[in-house]
C-alpha cells in the first residue's frame, strides 16, 4: 500500500502516470482528498487499475453517485 503527497504547489499536477506506474507494480494506493476526484474518476480508477487495494477519501455525495453504493 502506497500513500504519498505531492509537494507544496503540485496539488493540481496530473499524477495519473505515476498512479498507473504504482498500479503496474501491483501496489495498492491511498487517494487523499487533495485529488478532488469526482465519482466518475473513482469509478474509472476502480475499473482500470489491477490492484483491488485502493482506498479513496470520499464525501457522502460522491459515494452516493457510485454504482456499487
Amino acid at each position: 500500500m502506497i500513500q504519498w503527497m505531492p509537494g507544496e504547489g503540485y496539488y493540481d499536477y496530473d499524477w495519473r502516470e505515476l498512479n498507473a506506474r504504482i498500479d503496474a507494480l501491483g501496489k495498492g494506493q491511498i487517494f487523499q482528498d487533495y485529488y478532488k476526484f469526482k465519482a466518475a474518476d473513482i469509478q474509472h480508477i476502480w475499473e482500470t487499475f489491477r490492484s483491488r487495494k485502493l482506498f479513496f477519501h470520499t464525501t457522502p455525495e460522491q459515494l452516493a453517485q457510485l454504482p456499487w453504493s
